[in-house]
């Protein structure tokens, strides 16, 4: 849970009212081994890390969802009369959304960035849905409806601005793989795989429809890093423009992303002393769900998956509405060399997402392999390869194969 606005170059959500914050560096790269013997460690941490050592491989795909906020004056947008369309809309309930009608949204937001088109680009995101996800949470208390549309229109138009330019929104490809209707019938929630250059990354993007039948963003979720774009708005300065007092929680989010940036750059005694740090603070919910996974995955580079996994369910007791509980649960079981277990939780993700995906597959096949399974291992590393020719799986499938009769050669 980095913080990010959306994909992939740091980047900072603005408002007309902020104040800048002062520039963060962006997040390094990281790698993890793919060892039969004692690298297992940190496969726990999630697809932060890359299972590399034997295919020497250290070229992690960058996180497509980190920023930080960053101001850009504009005026509040007035409010639009209503359309004809709109008229008809309210009369006629829309049909629900379709994978063709999402994946036409993302073909529209991948013309807007490349057009570098910041008008175009501040209609495809939701800012007033934006700022009621965050009063969900305690924040924005004192708002008023009329207040949340004018400001929440403003701080879309702004980052229209900013991020039009390049970086966060931008990519190369973007595919949808599939689309769940919500329980409010103009809210989606869509899974897309997305390419920029050689990065792959699997991203979970919430949806709503707007009065004249188009899309628009107000959240998003990095399956491989848990960075949320929800999650970072509540950082940004000046957010309120009433003035009221923020919760006493919201003061230490900043505090749990930097714990983040400390696990992923395997810094141990500098993460430790800020997971204490966030001991007895009074979270929210969905926050806290954040904090506990966090300690969990710090527990598993520390080494610890024993204790990595009650954290684990204690933060999906706590609400934490995401499927990568499992892919970290598989890790922290891999570690534990409960392999077995590895395994399931790991089908399990799988199952979650309705798709392959790399990262879980070469999860399988390392457990299969410290079982001394080769034929089910090569078959897991195949699959992970399958679903992304970039994941560094070769060298340990070519390794299985040795003990393969007549086995394809990757």
């Amino acid at each position: 849970m980095s913080r990010g606005f959306i994909p992939p170059k740091p980047s900072q959500p603005s408002h007309p009212t902020y104040t800048p914050p002062p520039p963060r560096r962006p997040r390094s790269r990281y790698a993890i081994p793919i060892a039969v013997a004692a690298a297992l460690l940190a496969t726990a941490v999630g697809a932060r890390f890359a299972l590399t050592r034997k295919a020497g491989r250290t070229d992690a795909p960058r996180d497509p969802v980190s920023s930080t906020a960053t101001p850009v004056a504009a005026a509040p947008a007035p409010p639009r009369p209503a359309s004809p369309a709109a008229t008809a809309s309210a009369a006629k309930p829309l049909p629900p959304p379709s994978v063709a009608d999402i994946q036409e949204f993302f073909d529209r937001l991948r013309t807007a960035t490349a057009a570098k088109d910041p008008a175009a680009l501040a209609t495809l995101l939701d800012g007033p849905r934006q700022l009621r996800q965050a009063q969900s949470l305690g924040v924005l208390t004192a708002l008023t409806p009329a207040q949340v549309e004018q400001h929440g229109n403003a701080f879309a138009a702004a980052s229209g601005k900013r991020l039009a330019p390049a970086g966060t929104l931008h990519f190369d490809s973007v595919l949808v793989t599939r689309v769940t209707p919500l329980r409010d019938p103009d809210e989606a929630l869509a899974l897309t795989r997305t390419w920029q250059g050689k990065a792959y990354a699997r991203i979970r993007w919430w949806l709503r429809r707007a009065p004249e039948a188009t899309w628009r963003i107000y959240d998003s979720e990095h399956l491989d890093t848990g960075d949320r774009m929800s999650e970072t708005i509540l950082t940004t300065p000046n957010l309120d423009p009433t003035g009221a007092p923020p919760p006493p929680w919201l003061a230490h989010v900043d505090t749990l992303f930097n714990l983040r940036r400390a696990i992923a750059r395997y810094e141990k005694d500098k993460a430790a002393a800020l997971s204490k740090s966030l001991d007895g603070v009074p979270f929210p919910p969905p926050i806290e769900a954040a904090r506990l996974t966090t300690a969990g995955d710090l527990q598993c580079l520390l080494n610890r998956p024993l204790d990595a996994l009650p954290l684990y369910d204690q933060a999906e007791a706590r609400g934490a509405d995401t499927p990568r509980i499992h892919r970290l649960r598989a890790g922290a079981h891999l570690l534990a060399k409960q392999y077995p277990r590895a395994i399931a939780a790991a089908r399990q993700y799988i199952q979650a997402i309705d798709d392959n995906d790399a990262y879980a597959y070469a999860l399988i096949g390392l457990a299969h392999e410290e079982q001394k399974q080769p034929v089910e291992a090569a078959a897991a590393y195949r699959k992970a390869l399958a679903d992304n020719p970039e994941y560094p799986v070769a060298e340990a499938l070519r390794r299985t194969q040795k003990t393969l009769p007549d086995a394809p050669k990757p």
